[in-house]
């Protein structure tokens, strides 16, 4: 589990803005001191938000290590969803467009212009 909260370091001691959920009293902890004043907070939040996405993708690994996956569902493919578009059109009794009639119709949704 990786959990990254923003807190200050005085006195010797560090002092956390915000306690962590389910973290309990003596774990283990990397420490990173940044310069005084070097990152603006949006960017200190960018910061953090991309370590807690690479925390996603660890614990997305151990899940795939402890066989605890389920299968994707993976969208139609786009060739897919133009075969059935072919098949309602064909359905619906309108004419596929020959080679000619397709670049007219290209030409004029591009306002007239014919590019080569």
């Amino acid at each position: 589990m990786l959990k990254t909260v923003e807190g200050m370091y005085q006195n010797g001691q560090i002092q956390l803005s915000a306690l962590p959920e389910g973290v309990s009293d003596r774990t283990q902890v990397l420490v990173t001191f940044l310069q005084p004043g070097s990152l603006d907070p949006a960017k200190l939040q960018q910061l953090i938000d991309q370590l807690e996405t690479i925390a996603g993708i660890q614990q997305g690994l151990e899940a795939v290590d402890a066989g605890q996956t389920r299968p994707l569902e993976l969208e139609e493919s786009l060739g897919d969803r133009l075969r059935s578009l072919r098949t309602k059109i064909i359905a619906a009794g309108e004419p596929l467009l020959n080679q000619d009639a397709l670049e007219q119709e290209l030409a004029s949704r591009r306002g007239g212009v014919e590019l080569d």
